[in-house]
């Protein structure tokens, strides 16, 4: 089959990954397959872009519909004329280049299939018009649309076919015209969604691709996506770049909070810790540590910059990765901190490599004889975690993450794969003296011996895991001398989960907008506190106002308490 490949990119996309992506369109796509690259809010003539009789590069600016788009919506951009805070679904000027960009090559185009590919994505091997064909079913001709499953960044429109182009002769309608400020949200993928949902109720015949299963996950993946963020090129260097100053933001699981407890009540001043990410448990361990003393030194053992999208699946990690010297730079800020404000000093140590490897090394030293409590948290395969297990069983007090069980309501699975269940076979077959006949159960612990002096737990959680199950942590009570485990820690906690009935960004900006609406003098203000007694009063207000030409039914909920 014939192949037409289309994507649309300002100056911010260019300088973050398309270019990547427009040399691969040269060097790692057979020649016979054309590449349509529109562009906008940028000056070509400052950059130096791949050039192949292939490949061709339009302005927007010259296309008629898109330039009196930007002239007549112009307030529409995500504030309505600043008189919201800005909302991405509300700004059609951002998702209007890649409908016009799709629009106008289509309408240029017969005869072949018309590959929309986001200017985000990136191709992970040679591609050839075999390897695209590869990626239909049989009798893909009497296909009109073919999408992926959750997936936005690569739609292929057969325009051997009148009906996708119908299709997006309508999408670009829906915004020329201004059709879409009727509908909820003005991104192009609602707008598009609805009209595809229409057009299948009308016989158009449309086939989804499963990104898991296709070939076309070894092809082409989306830099939006949080896994693929470690993607490298062909040299080897990472598409974005890492900071070296700043970290990705922190995590802070229900879980998390039993491990700042279990250093409060063990009181360690030399903490290991295996998957430092960005250094935040570090602090948060530190900051609970000296609760009972003024001195702390934490070691820290981590991939950082070195790790890629194989050693991501490798230990199932899906959380961003960050620069060893970033984290380091967090963690002196700390130190410089506590002790200005404090008089506490925290001291620490990096090690930058496979915790296989360099955990290994403080085996042969006396080093780890100075730790007193440990959290392994760096991998989930069954090899790196016997590897950290090996070494640190030596210390008093350890504390492993990611043990996954099963919902107790699905019994049909929900749990990651074994690969990646390292805790589980670690902890199943470390020994424990059985004490009472009770502690053999369906979850493990099993494995008993009466010479054993190592007492271990699973600790109760309500943190799931995406795709299914709940992650836990356990703790390896090795030093007969360590105090057990306290009841507290052990109780399942009552955890409340509410949910909204609409997209939080519309409560939020809802709220936003709406208090300006109010009387500053109508809103209760600050009162002295009551003596001896207490109040609680709930106001609910209701307003109903007539806004973006939709009914808004508002209802805001305040809690006081003196």
């Amino acid at each position: 089959m014939k192949y037409k490949i289309i994507t649309a990119f300002d100056e911010s996309f260019l300088q973050q990954s398309t270019s990547n992506l427009l040399n691969e369109f040269k060097e790692c796509w057979e020649n016979s397959i054309e590449f349509h690259c529109y562009y906008y809010d940028l000056d070509l003539t400052n950059y130096s872009l791949p050039k192949a009789p292939n490949i061709h590069y339009h302005n927007l600016l010259e296309i008629e519909d898109y330039t009196k788009f930007l002239k007549e919506f112009s307030k529409h951009d995500g504030t309505e004329g600043k008189t919201i805070p800005y909302n991405e679904i509300l700004d059609p000027l951002k998702f209007v280049p890649k409908v016009v960009a799709l629009t106008e090559c289509a309408f240029e185009s017969k005869g072949c299939w018309l590959i929309w590919i986001d200017p985000s994505a990136i191709n992970l091997k040679d591609i050839t018009v075999k390897d695209l064909d590869n990626i239909f079913p049989e009798h893909a001709e009497n296909i009109d649309l073919v999408t992926l499953k959750d997936e936005t960044y690569l739609t292929l429109f057969n325009l051997y076919r009148q009906t996708p182009v119908d299709l997006l002769g309508d999408l670009r309608g829906a915004f020329i015209s201004g059709e879409f400020l009727n509908y909820r949200e003005w991104h192009d993928v609602f707008i598009f969604n609805r009209l595809r949902t229409i057009y299948t109720a009308h016989g158009m015949k449309e086939f989804e691709i499963d990104v898991e299963t296709s070939p076309i996950s070894e092809m082409v993946v989306s830099l939006h996506d949080r896994k693929n963020l470690a993607v490298r090129d062909r040299e080897g260097n990472r598409i974005l770049k890492l900071s070296d100053t700043e970290t990705s933001p922190d995590i802070l699981p229900n879980r998390y909070r039993q491990i700042a407890d279990m250093v409060r009540f063990y009181k360690p001043k030399c903490i290991l810790e295996t998957g430092t990410w960005n250094g935040g448990r570090a602090i948060e361990m530190a900051l609970a540590a000296f609760k009972h003393t003024d001195k702390v030194h934490y070691m820290g053992y981590d991939l950082f910059e070195d790790a890629t999208v194989e050693t991501d699946h490798v230990e199932f990690n899906v959380k961003p990765h960050n620069t060893m010297q970033a984290v380091q730079n967090r963690l002196e800020e700390f130190a410089e901190h506590v002790k200005e404000k404090d008089d506490k000093t925290f001291t620490f140590k990096l090690y930058k490599g496979n915790v296989r490897e360099t955990l290994d090394v403080i085996r042969r030293t006396e080093i780890v004889n100075d730790v007193d409590f440990a959290l392994m948290g760096s991998g989930n395969s069954k090899e790196t975690v016997e590897a950290e297990y090996k070494v640190l069983k030596y210390v008093p007090v350890v504390v492993a993450d990611h043990y996954f069980t099963k919902e107790e309501e699905d019994e049909g699975g929900g749990i990651p794969p074994e690969r990646y269940q390292g805790v589980k076979d670690v902890f199943d077959a470390v020994k424990t003296k059985k004490v009472n006949v009770q502690e053999t159960t369906k979850d493990g612990w099993t494995n008993f011996d009466e010479k054993a002096t190592t007492r271990k737990y699973v600790l109760p959680s309500g943190d799931k895991v995406a795709g299914g199950g709940h992650t836990h942590l356990v703790v390896f009570l090795h030093d007969t001398a360590v105090k057990d485990l306290p009841d507290e820690l052990k109780r399942v906690p009552i955890i409340v989960h509410p949910r909204d009935c609409v997209p939080k960004d519309y409560i939020k900006d809802n709220i936003k907008s709406n208090m300006t609406l109010i009387d500053p003098k109508k809103w209760l203000t600050k009162h002295p506190g009551h003596k001896g007694s207490s109040a609680v009063i709930s106001v609910v207000l209701i307003l109903i106002i007539k806004s973006l030409n939709n009914l808004l039914l508002i209802i805001l909920i305040q809690n006081y308490w003196w």
